[in-house]
């Protein structure tokens, strides 16, 4: 592939990840901008005047300057009503991610593309109309949202095939981007603090989402082909320069194939079902891994109620989430070290002289980053026990850490662990199978804070939960078990 395609296709998935993909992990940002819009403000209404008093029952009304301009009326009805719609979103964002992965395999690049740009689109077309006369328009537009961004963030995880030996850098740096478009929201913030309205704000990020239709007629209409480094003996030969050198001159000891060398030595056209990779150890344990995504996400929708625990004053809520955002600015400086770890381990594994060793150390590459988003992810959720304004600061930058790193080590995981054509659709499945669990945030959350206590042994049980996640990583440093893997696989692959 030419260099100025590899930088276009890149630039576009960065782009998309910086401005949409991860945008409704934002929510505790546009949350503070539906309370000040007066969104399901009437259900604290209802309950002060059923009491005959405003500050009963929960409800309170707080200033959030000393000119008394803006008001921000909230209970616990309405921060129920929002921890339910943010539960439903992230169903929504997860579930059809198996969908999404084999439409990208069958239906191609363009349509899904499409399909979720139109989604996004529409979404921020019913956010912008919701008012608080209406605010039941907020639930088809986050709904659309959040459905469109899911599809274009795994549509977007195709432009890094375009370079295969930066693959894992190009993933984290993507996943990077994906964490800092949280602060698309905080935008909205700051624009509704300067008197600029919901409306105007949605319906300029639905032309925003447009852009993305445009760039989906640059990109190609079925996939990003996945063209990785041959080796000619000792030496590597580029993707473009694949076809000038005959077939059985190639040893089979690509990336592509892990290792795997066919006794004729022509590169092996064998079918892989996706079975395989399905019933393995590994792929369970992964899915006791991706509690690390689930608990990111719940930290979101809980965030906000947490974060009022600490304090009275709306503008602190308001400076947490200005915080956050300078903290998701950082992190992309920080977060690509992983997949330099991950590509650099990579590397080392591909000097090995035997296949099985080569292949089983390839298997072994992701095991540090797997580790430290379980070991940081278990650090937020330490903090959360503490109702103190610092534990809120130090959470604040641990997740806009770990969230980048679990989702880029995930996607590197797949990539490394499993078959390659399988990444899509292992992706999906693994993404609608923690959002179907995602369907427990609601009842979670109202655990959570239904009293002191309650809180206490839920952090506690959530804490626990994380401690297991260790166990994927774990299994991937019994070298025993990695060989045997890789004996396996490279039998399959005959």
């Amino acid at each position: 592939m030419h260099l100025w395609k590899r930088i276009v296709f890149i630039g576009i998935g960065f782009f998309e990840s910086l401005t949409v993909t991860g945008i409704i992990f934002g929510w505790p940002a546009l949350v503070h901008v539906f309370q000040l819009e007066g969104i399901f403000s009437h259900f604290c209404l209802e309950d002060a005047k059923s009491q005959g008093e405003y500050n009963t029952n929960g409800t309170e009304f707080a200033n959030t300057s000393d000119t008394n301009s803006s008001i921000i009326i909230r209970c616990p009805r309405q921060d129920n009503m929002f921890g339910l719609l943010y539960s439903l979103m992230i169903a929504m964002y997860g579930i059809p991610s198996a969908l999404v992965g084999f439409s990208l395999d069958y239906a191609g690049l363009r349509f899904t593309r499409v399909t979720s740009g139109a989604m996004m689109i529409g979404g921020f077309i019913w956010v912008g109309l919701a008012t608080a006369a209406n605010p039941w328009m907020v639930w088809p537009g986050m709904l659309l949202i959040s459905f469109g961004s899911n599809g274009m963030r795994l549509s977007s995880l195709q432009c890094g095939n375009a370079w295969p030996a930066k693959r894992s850098t190009i993933m984290f740096c993507y996943t990077s981007a994906h964490a800092a478009s949280t602060l698309v929201f905080l935008m909205f913030q700051y624009a509704n603090a300067a008197g600029i309205s919901l409306r105007s704000t949605s319906f300029v990020m639905s032309a925003v989402c447009g852009i993305t239709l445009i760039s989906s007629f640059i990109l190609p209409k079925m996939k990003v082909e996945y063209q990785p480094k041959l080796s000619l003996g000792n030496n590597e030969v580029n993707d473009a320069d694949n076809n000038s050198i005959p077939l059985n001159k190639i040893n089979t000891d690509t990336e592509e194939s892990k290792g795997n060398q066919s006794p004729s030595g022509k590169e092996p056209d064998v079918k892989i079902p996706l079975g395989l990779s399905i019933k393995t150890m590994s792929f369970v344990f992964h899915n006791v891994w991706l509690v690390n995504i689930y608990m990111t996400r719940f930290y979101v929708t809980s965030f906000n109620t947490w974060a009022w625990k600490t304090t009275d004053d709306p503008n602190q809520i308001a400076f947490y989430n200005s915080f956050s955002g300078i903290c998701l600015i950082i992190s992309p400086f920080i977060n690509p070290i992983g997949g330099l770890i991950t590509d650099f381990m990579t590397k080392r594994a591909d000097k090995k002289n035997d296949p099985i060793e080569r292949l089983a150390a390839k298997f072994r590459a992701p095991a540090f980053v797997l580790t430290l988003a379980s070991a940081l992810t278990l650090a937020v959720y330490i903090c959360k026990i503490s109702y103190s304004p610092n534990a809120v600061y130090v959470s604040i930058v641990l997740i806009s850490i770990v969230r980048p790193i679990s989702i880029a080590s995930l996607y590197s995981y797949v990539q490394l662990r499993f078959y390659p054509e399988h990444f899509n659709r292992l992706t999906g499945i693994s993404y609608t199978i923690i959002s179907i669990v995602g369907l427990l945030q609601y009842p979670q959350y109202l655990w959570l804070f239904k009293s002191e206590e309650s809180y206490l042994w839920a952090s506690y049980t959530f804490c626990f939960m994380i401690l297991l996640t260790f166990i994927s990583p774990g299994h991937l440093l019994v070298t025993s078990l990695t060989r045997k893997f890789a004996a396996k696989e490279i039998r399959n692959r005959k």
